[in-house]
C-alpha cells in the first residue's frame, strides 16, 4: 500500500506499507525534482504478528510500545526520482521537503 500525504506547500510525505508476508517492495517515485531533502523512518518486524525484534528507526519497540527516540535516515533524490525498498511486514514513512526549507 502506498500513501502520500501533502503536509504543507513545502512538504510531502510518502508511506509505504509492506502486506507482503514473504517478498520486498520496492517502489520508484519520480516528479520529485523541486524536492532536495529526504529523510525515512522504517518500522521493521520479522515476521507478521512477531511479539519481538520489531524496530523502528533500528531502535526496539518494546510489547509496551516504548522505544527510544529517532534520528531519521537521510536519503538522496536523484533526477527527482526516489528509490524506497521495504522488507515483507514492514513499513517506511519518507519525507520530502522543497529545496530551501530543510
Amino acid at each position: 500500500m502506498l500513501l502520500f500525504h501533502a503536509a504543507d506547500s513545502r512538504t510531502l510525505r510518502l508511506v509505504l506499507i509492506s502486506k507482503e508476508s514473504l517478498d520486498a517492495v520496492r517502489v520508484e517515485v519520480s516528479g520529485l525534482a523541486s524536492y532536495s531533502h529526504a529523510t525515512v523512518l522504517r518500522l521493521v518486524a520479522p515476521t507478521f504478528g512477531s511479539e519481538a525484534g520489531t524496530t523502528f528507526v533500528d531502535w526496539p519497540v518494546d510489547l509496551d510500545e516504548s522505544w527510544k527516540p529517532y534520528q531519521a535516515q537521510r536519503v538522496q533524490v536523484n533526477g527527482g526520482s526516489f528509490l524506497l525498498e521495504s522488507p515483507s511486514a514492514s513499513a517506511a514513512v519518507g519525507t520530502f521537503k522543497k529545496r530551501g526549507y530543510w
